[in-house]
């Protein structure tokens, strides 16, 4: 059975019932800003000021929402920019959109803490790249207004530092990361996990493997009737954090505390 991208995965085996349930998360894909973004800040049209051009850096989820449309459409969330030369800093979400070789953007965004301002490509507009490739220009008022803050997106998807894993009834399977040598895999009581707000220390019962050399790794593990298990797989030395937007907290913390987690 295989599963989308993430690493945490919520395997419900009901008592003398063969059927696996499997849950899990759609994690934002992470976004980096690449050279070539910019912002801007002036005068267009007939206005008479200067344009100020500066780097833009920073980084943005995408998550892939349902839709029923002829058009694809993620969300973006969560976004932080920052515009070193002017030390400002840029937050919000927003959507982005997909229809054949178009593609759009609105974002509501807060520039220093202030107030939130729309920023658009202004409908769809020609693709500047093709995804997941993003460049895309965005603006306030479209460079339409005598005054305006324009944004040129130029973003790539960061490659997941963590395996991607699949589960089925007596086997786990994880894609390899280059480089690895090994892995660790450790589970736990879903149960156990929610009762404690989110404490991996109390909430993993056993380190699977440590250090195992191969991508997938048979076992036997059978809860109660109506209890749940989570499973998390790690390069050897890495994080078990996903660095998706659906992750509630960090992970490594509290099972590298725990006595049953992987040495």
């Amino acid at each position: 059975m295989r599963l989308r991208p993430g690493n945490l995965f919520l395997l419900s085996i009901l008592a003398l019932v063969t059927t696996v349930v499997v849950a899990q998360p759609s994690p934002a894909v992470l976004y980096h800003l690449q050279p070539g973004s910019t912002y801007e800040e002036g005068c267009y049209g007939q206005c008479l000021c200067p344009i100020l051009q500066t780097p833009l850096v920073g980084t943005f989820g995408l998550e892939l929402l349902p839709t029923n449309g002829p058009f694809t459409t993620y969300r973006v969330a969560p976004l932080d920019f920052a515009v070193p030369a002017l030390d400002r800093l840029i937050s919000g979400s927003g959507f982005y959109s997909l229809l054949g070789e178009f593609d759009e953007m609105d974002l509501d965004l807060q520039i220093d803490g202030g107030p939130v301002q729309p920023f658009s490509s202004g409908g769809f507009v020609p693709a500047g790249a093709e995804f997941p490739e993003i460049d895309i220009v965005v603006s306030v008022h479209q460079m339409q207004e005598c005054f305006d803050y324009v944004l040129h997106i130029v973003a790539s998807p960061s490659p997941p530092p963590y395996p991607e894993l699949a589960v089925a009834e007596t086997e786990l399977t994880w894609s390899p990361v280059a480089g690895a040598t090994g892995y660790d895999v450790v589970c736990g009581s879903l149960g156990h996990l929610q009762s404690s707000a989110g404490d991996f220390n109390v909430a993993t019962d056993q380190c699977l493997e440590s250090g195992y050399p191969q991508s997938s790794v048979g076992y036997d593990l059978t809860p109660a009737q109506g209890q749940t298990l989570w499973f998390l797989v790690r390069e050897e030395g890495g994080s078990y954090d996903s660095g998706g937007g659906s992750q509630a907290g960090p992970r490594d913390a509290g099972i590298n505390a725990s006595p049953v987690g992987c040495p």
